[in-house]
């Protein structure tokens, strides 16, 4: 039997962590990112955490674990 593929918003890929894993060192507030199809905000909140000004956005449903897990690490 084939296994589904993830759904929404319920993985990180790998390019997000390749490119999360990278930031050490350059001038990431001067960048200012659109992120479409965010998912868990993973990925945007590391380059925020970085210095860059992001933008993250999902469809409705993901947007929700993307508001949370924005919000947990705001705290």
């Amino acid at each position: 039997m084939a296994s589904s593929p993830p759904r929404t918003a319920s993985a990180s890929w790998h390019g997000g962590g390749a490119a999360g894993s990278s930031g050490e060192g350059g001038s990431w507030s001067e960048l200012r990112i659109l992120e479409l199809g965010s998912g868990t905000g993973w990925l945007a909140l590391r380059l925020a955490q970085l210095g860059a000004h992001v933008t993250a956005t999902d469809r409705s449903g993901p947007s929700v674990l993307l508001r949370r897990n924005v919000m947990r690490n705001q705290e």
